[in-house]
């Protein structure tokens, strides 16, 4: 089993040093949520693919590149409609094209195990559409490729508010802290969970 990671930034799945290329090894310092899913996997598995070195990252602008060579697959609904809404298909896109990438570098690699990780915050300034539509499109966009290791990570409404839930260590921070799903964006693009997580 290899991991493919691809998110926002360094405080998310982290961050590398190439923007056009698969980056891994020296090239990619993996972030907190990368340390989330191997502690799940490590659970699930008995194994670490942080310790084994089985994982790497697909930098946004390698992946927006590649998301415009996309093309409607035949019989496929490539427009708005049921299934695909307009405001939610970035990450319909996305997820197609790191679905591409993942089965192209599973062939390069001899690897038929490749999962395939997209991180976005589930409300962007411009808030394309609610968290339920954002992860269906990204299973969509996975499964318009037939890939079935594609892996949505939508937080709500930033990966901060996950974070925070994990420093404060309440007994039940499922109810304690719902309240920080519904922190919105502020000003600016301003996010008050942000600010509170860097103090």
């Amino acid at each position: 089993m290899f991991f493919l990671f691809s998110g926002e930034g360094p405080t998310d799945l982290g961050t590398c040093i190439h923007p056009d290329i698969i980056n891994h090894g020296e090239n990619y310092l993996y972030g907190p949520l990368a340390v989330v899913v191997d502690q799940i996997v490590k659970e699930r598995h008995s194994c670490s693919f942080i310790e084994l070195g089985v994982f790497a990252f697909v930098p946004a602008a390698m992946l927006v590149e590649h998301a415009t060579t996309l093309r409607p697959k035949p019989k496929s609904i490539g427009i708005p409609g049921v299934k695909i809404k307009k405001e939610t298909r970035f990450f319909y896109r996305n997820a197609r094209a790191l679905a591409q990438i993942a089965i192209q570098f599973g062939q390069d690699i001899n690897q038929n195990n490749v999962v395939a990780v997209l991180f976005r915050d589930g409300e962007a300034p411009n808030d394309r559409g609610n968290w339920e539509s954002k992860r269906d499109s990204m299973f969509n966009g996975f499964e318009e490729e037939d890939f079935k290791r594609g892996v949505p990570m939508i937080p709500a409404s930033v990966s901060e508010a996950w974070m925070l839930c994990g420093l404060y260590k309440k007994s039940n921070p499922a109810q304690d802290y719902s309240y920080l799903e519904n922190v919105k964006y502020g000003s600016g693009g301003q996010h008050q969970l942000k600010d509170e997580l860097e103090k």
